[in-house]
């Protein structure tokens, strides 16, 4: 299936001017599949929208591998522990969270809203964000 097929459907809608474009979770794979945008860009669908990651400070990865090790060695063993997976919530909602505890039956992209059974976002420099967009939409899709 070429790109057009697979982007294509909602990016025919007319737009007005000032309206924003909204993408899909399913789009914004596509545009990494093709190339369009770089698998090492480090990009999450927030509310549709394609946002950059602010670059991870050396505190936030010491914080995260710390909360990440002592998770693993506490959870009971149908537990698994997965660090910034993305986190499918809905069509238009793909987070990456920094940390996510979910059932060991599943494989981490099997996993939803509903099967996260705690989602850590560690904030050095994103406090706001995770505060205001991230933990709102977490809590909606539970």
């Amino acid at each position: 299936m070429n790109m057009h097929a697979k982007i294509g459907s909602a990016a025919r809608q007319r737009l007005k001017a000032g309206e924003r474009r909204r993408f899909t979770a399913d789009e914004l794979l596509a545009m990494e599949e093709q190339g369009i945008l770089g698998l090492d860009e480090n990009l999450e669908l927030l509310d549709g929208e394609i946002v950059a990651m602010a670059p991870k400070s050396n505190r936030h990865e010491d914080v995260r591998a710390e909360i990440c090790d002592w998770l693993s060695n506490q959870s009971p063993r149908n537990f698994k522990v997965a660090q910034e997976p993305p986190l499918r919530l809905s069509d238009f909602w793909e987070p990456e969270p920094d940390v996510l505890l979910f059932p060991r039956a599943m494989r981490v992209h099997e996993v939803r809203g509903p099967w996260a059974l705690l989602v850590i976002e560690v904030a050095v420099t994103s406090l706001s964000v995770d505060l205001t967009i991230k933990a709102p939409a977490y809590a909606a899709h539970a």
